[in-house]
């Protein structure tokens, strides 16, 4: 007889959330990059939306991890969140 191996599926919303904390490093990679030329009231609405974002996120990370247990997601999005916040203390600091 032979077995069939079933691979395991990735679910529509696990690939959204990896999507999202990818576009979270590339938000935060063109915030750094681009800080210098945004006018003040720009930079100030940039970093609002981006902690606002990055809360959101690890919400949604942290909630969606429980449930499904991956606890990678986790990882990605604590070096995000430390990443942000060096970018915004090497930027906002002089």
């Amino acid at each position: 007889m032979s077995r069939v191996m079933t691979a395991r599926r990735v679910a529509l919303s696990q690939k959204l959330v990896i999507f999202l904390v990818c576009c979270n490093f590339l938000l935060i990679g063109g915030f750094a990059f681009l800080f210098d030329s945004l006018a003040s009231f720009g930079s100030l609405l940039v970093v609002s939306l981006l902690v606002f974002y990055n809360i959101l996120l690890s919400w949604l990370v942290i909630h969606r991890s429980r449930r499904r247990g991956d606890r990678f997601l986790v990882y990605a999005m604590v070096v995000s969140i430390l990443l942000l916040g060096v970018a915004l203390v090497t930027r906002l600091l002089p």
